[in-house]
């Protein structure tokens, strides 16, 4: 993407995101997550990155499959912040039902 510093960066903690999960390895998928996540968390005057909004949208979604709702939430209200754009991801009904069960 241009003039984002993180593009290489997301492309590279997808691909091997991706890598983990399909070696069945949840624990490893969910360390390089993280440490992208702390990775871009150091920069918040980083207001706006797609590209950074999108691994942590696909964050969101493998927490979510692992039954961590309110993680993923978490995670995903943060990549909205990054990118607007992503805002109709919290009319997903996943992200409905865990926003409904906090205002209970």
């Amino acid at each position: 993407e241009d003039g984002c510093d993180h593009a290489r960066l997301a492309v590279s903690t997808l691909l091997l995101a991706l890598l983990k999960q399909r070696m069945n390895d949840v624990k490893g998928a969910r360390s390089v997550f993280l440490n992208f996540f702390r990775t871009i968390m150091e920069y918040p005057e980083d207001k706006e990155c797609a590209c950074s909004a999108k691994v942590l949208q696909a964050y969101a979604l493998f927490e979510m499959k692992r039954g961590h709702g309110r993680k993923s939430l978490v995670i995903v209200e943060r990549a909205v912040e990054l990118d607007e754009e992503l805002r109709p991801v919290l009319a997903w009904k996943q992200f409905r039902e865990v926003m409904a069960g906090q205002a209970s």
